[in-house]
């Protein structure tokens, strides 16, 4: 069984960031543990009550590693100060093995406003030690510093890969690319071989959704430590990404647009698992 540290906040009432984070990777059956670095009472889209975690977040990050506590991996979400990052940048080393790095910081072409240039610095620093970034779009751009397209071409998502693997990570998923007439939307993967980009798409539905980037995020990261080669985990992670949106377009929860992974829980489990016994 993989040990993960996940850095995330909790967002509260909402379904998204660490509420969809933990369940799909213990599910998955990754040891996880979390670590916050804000406190919501919901997400960002509700003007929600907010508990940033300054000075406790380095020094819970310090106490686990003079506990000798060792992780196969760390996930890294949202970071809600600078300082922050520059706390996993001197720690995660020491305390995992590999990193799984969704830079979150934008979307629709804008920085998030809590945020600046001196953040994306420090997430540009971060991504040169993760082994596989989930960035959309609005952040490979920014982390590349890039011009913004929302139709990338395929020489568009090569420049944008490739500007990122020189930062330094070992693979990339371009995430929220859609197809040329826009069909279908889904994921572009590069690696440190160059070789050419590949897609991988599911139906593309125009109702927008809460959390799917951080429900794909978590897909591919517990595909990836159930011994999935890249291919398989986005493969299978677009199959239940389609699976998982039609069902919840078709069956609203009590919240509005957020998706209704609860049901799928066992599947995942069952496709983890025998990616790791090789049943």
């Amino acid at each position: 069984m993989s040990r993960l540290l996940l850095i995330n906040d909790i967002p509260g009432a909402s379904k998204v960031a660490a509420n969809t984070n933990l369940p799909v990777l213990t599910t998955m059956g990754l040891e996880t543990a979390l670590l916050p670095t804000m406190i919501l009472s919901s997400h960002m889209g509700y003007q929600p009550v907010i508990q940033a975690l300054t000075d406790s977040f380095a020094l819970s990050l310090n106490h686990i590693k003079k506990l000798n506590f060792h992780y196969e991996a760390m996930f890294t979400g949202y970071f809600a100060q600078e300082n922050q990052i520059d706390t996993v940048l001197s720690k995660h080393q020491d305390l995992a093995d590999r990193l799984y790095l969704d830079p979150i910081m934008g979307d629709g072409g804008h920085l998030y406003t809590s945020f600046d240039y001196n953040f994306v610095q420090k997430m540009r620093k971060l991504v040169g030690q993760a082994q596989m970034i989930f960035p959309n779009l609005t952040e490979a751009s920014l982390l590349t510093q890039q011009a913004f397209k929302a139709r990338p071409s395929e020489s568009d998502l090569l420049s944008l890969s490739d500007a990122l693997l020189d930062l330094g990570c070992q693979q990339v998923v371009i995430t929220g690319v859609l197809n040329q007439n826009h069909s279908q939307i889904g994921f572009y993967y590069r690696d440190q071989t160059r070789a050419r980009g590949k897609y991988y798409f599911h139906n593309y539905y125009p109702q927008p959704l809460y959390g799917t980037g951080d429900l794909a995020a978590s897909l591919i990261t517990g595909f990836s430590e159930n011994q999935y080669g890249p291919d398989q985990a986005l493969r299978l992670t677009s199959q239940l990404m389609d699976t998982i949106i039609n069902y919840s377009l078709s069956h609203p929860g009590q919240q509005a647009n957020t998706l209704a992974f609860e049901p799928f829980l066992v599947q995942m489990g069952q496709l983890a698992k025998e990616g790791h016994y090789g049943s």
